[in-house]
């Protein structure tokens, strides 16, 4: 997320004259919730996408070279054309992939997002290594934007005992062997999943892009679909295969933390509960 506002227009001709390059603002991306996306079109009428950000958590150099890994690997990812840093800005321009946001991920996508999935095994190579510790920091001392348990402690008596009751569930678990070598794309979520009719077209938005454990995504994509038993049986299958009952239960509690606060800061009144609702099967289902 953008740490403070950014003048896209000049933003654009530092980088047409950095790179040579003849790219045109066309506007805001329609989708994400960071309002850090803008669709580009070149001179042939190709379009692409910028992204920015600022601090540790905008990762493009290390997107750019997971993404290619992945290509090369028949993945659907986007091709990056360009990666920088403008005075701390750090910022990417990829090209635009096909298909639309998924509204809802049914069975047949939930097979092929497996099998995308598997693809990311040991592909992670010299990516960030932080794995289990980024994961696991969520939870215990959160980020600056997000996983904010401070948002957690002081929202409700109620939202302060889950905090409690899930960084306990966390600590239990840390010690445990975890998967390291594959790539995480981080935030594997619907509005990230491109389709078109029930084929995935792609998938966007890399740049929390790590090593780590491929479980990971499909942790978050379970947590985004709990309520849908035809997506989320064959993910909790899937993760507690691959990655054990003890990193699945770190991945979904770090996904409860990330969401909840989210909802409290950013969404209507509404929204923040659902979640807490949510939360609470998951942890029952865990045990």
């Amino acid at each position: 997320m953008s740490a403070k506002p950014v003048d896209v227009e000049a933003l654009i001709s530092r980088i047409n004259s950095r790179d040579g390059a003849a790219f045109t603002v066309q506007g805001r991306a329609a989708s994400g919730e960071s309002g850090a996306a803008y669709i580009l079109t070149d001179p042939a009428g190709e379009r692409f996408v910028l992204k920015f950000g600022y601090g540790a958590e905008s990762r493009p150099d290390s997107a750019a070279i997971a993404t290619r890994r992945l290509r090369d690997a028949g993945y659907p990812a986007p091709a990056y054309v360009c990666v920088g840093d403008d005075a701390g800005l750090k910022y990417s321009i990829q090209g635009m992939m096909p298909g639309k946001p998924s509204q809802r991920i049914n069975a047949s996508m939930t097979r092929e997002l497996i099998a995308m999935n598997r693809v990311q095994a040991e592909l992670a190579g010299d990516l960030p290594d932080e794995w289990p510790a980024r994961v696991i920091d969520g939870v215990l001392k959160g980020f600056e934007g997000y996983c904010v348990i401070d948002t957690l402690r002081r929202c409700s008596g109620e939202s302060a005992a889950m905090l409690e009751t899930i960084q306990e569930l966390v600590v239990s678990q840390s010690g445990k062997e975890f998967v390291t070598g594959d790539i995480v794309h981080w935030d594997f979520n619907q509005g990230n999943l491109l389709s078109d009719g029930n084929r995935i077209t792609g998938v966007i938005d890399w740049d929390g892009v790590c090593a780590g454990d491929r479980g990971f995504d499909l942790a978050t994509l379970l947590f985004y679909s709990y309520r849908d038993r035809e997506v989320r049986d064959p993910l909790w299958r899937e993760v507690l295969d691959y990655s054990g009952h003890g990193a699945l239960a770190v991945y979904l509690a770090h996904m409860i933390v990330r969401q909840v606060d989210w909802s409290i800061r950013h969404h209507e009144a509404a929204v923040a509960p659902y979640w807490m609702t949510t939360a609470k099967e998951i942890l029952r289902d865990l045990a």
